[in-house]
């Protein structure tokens, strides 16, 4: 079931996972102390959520990296969460902005730690028997 194929995988290339996730949690983090809470916010979030969500989920079908998977869809979770924060007026009792981002950052780290303990580092994506070593 595992494989230990890194092709492809951006998360053994430096620039791309300093574009795809250092860029947008830069972003993520540095835009509060410019952009104030409302539509501009959400959808600069969204974007840096869905830049994060959509790499993992290329990369998950390019090389089969196990954590891709779940992130993916973890990300894009956040970024609809930005654009409801945005778009609809919420009464919550706790400041909603630093919530989704630690719940989508920090819980991220959380899935990607636990889904590669559990299934390995990388799925089985080969695509022909030579490539996965039957005759």
């Amino acid at each position: 079931m595992n494989h230990t194929r890194r092709d492809g995988d951006v998360t053994h290339q430096y620039g791309g996972l300093a574009l795809c996730y250092g860029l947008p949690v830069a972003i993520l983090m540095l835009s509060p102390n410019w952009i104030d809470p409302g539509p501009a916010r959400a959808i600069i979030w969204s974007i840096a959520f869905g830049v994060m969500g959509l790499r993992c989920l290329l990369n998950a079908r390019s090389c089969g990296r196990v954590h891709c998977y779940f992130t993916g869809p973890w990300f894009l979770a956040g970024a609809a969460g930005a654009l409801a924060l945005g778009f609809i007026e919420w009464t919550l009792p706790v400041e909603p902005w630093p919530l989704l981002a630690n719940l989508t950052c920090l819980g991220a780290l959380v899935v990607f730690w636990v889904s590669e303990r559990v299934f390995g580092r990388y799925f089985n994506t080969a695509s022909s028997p030579a490539e996965a070593g039957s005759p």
